[in-house]
């Protein structure tokens, strides 16, 4: 699995390979045609509902108590 943010780092793309910058480098990404792309956009607390599938990035403070800065809601079957 390779993360990254495709914004100003993409040199160009050639059907499925896409050649990216990045800070030390570059690499050709082969994408293959079961990949699944997600896009994040600002949702609202509406979309927090029983069953909506979630990802909470470090929750746990040093002390054992929760806090994060954002929570990632699946929409419809997608699970983030």
């Amino acid at each position: 699995m390779t993360n990254g943010t495709a914004a100003k780092t993409v040199e160009s793309v050639n059907g499925q390979v896409v050649m990216v910058k990045y800070k030390g480098g570059e690499q050709k990404i082969i994408i293959g045609p079961d990949a699944t792309i997600r896009r994040y956009v600002p949702g609202t607390k509406d979309e927090l509902k029983p069953g909506a599938h979630v990802s909470v990035a470090r929750p746990e403070k040093a002390d054992g108590s929760l806090q994060t800065a954002r929570v990632n809601v699946g929409i419809g079957n997608m699970v983030p």
